[in-house]
């Protein structure tokens, strides 16, 4: 399951939050435990670990900052594409490959991962 989170980052900043959890309401529990009790759900919709990496490639430009990979400006746009069908960020980042997918970045296995499905899927 894919998710999707608001919390809040330094100076009272809203961000988002994208993420993977087999059980997203314990996930959503243990966030609010251990990091932030305000955090609140915006969606969640189905996707696995690969759809993450893909998504996270996706939304690359809307980062909150470049140290923080799963973090993102809390903004209609980013809303937006998570609200997307997978398989149209499937395609989208198909289109930018060349952009999105670096030497260096395929050194990771997750990216490599995500390259690898999206080869097989995308005609």
């Amino acid at each position: 399951m894919l998710y999707l989170l608001r919390s809040f980052g330094r100076n009272g900043i809203t961000i988002l939050n994208i993420g993977y959890a087999k059980d997203f309401k314990k996930e959503l529990a243990r966030y609010q435990d251990e990091y932030n009790p305000g955090a609140q759900e915006v969606n969640h919709r189905p996707g696995d670990e690969v759809d993450e990496t893909i998504l996270h490639l996706y939304l690359h430009d809307l980062g909150y900052n470049e140290f923080m990979d799963n973090w993102y400006c809390d903004c209609q746009d980013v809303i937006n594409i998570f609200n997307l069908d997978q398989r149209r960020i499937d395609e989208e980042v198909w289109k930018k490959r060349n952009k999105i997918f670096s030497e260096d970045k395929l050194k990771d296995h997750k990216v490599a991962e995500a390259y690898s499905k999206l080869l097989k899927s995308i005609p």
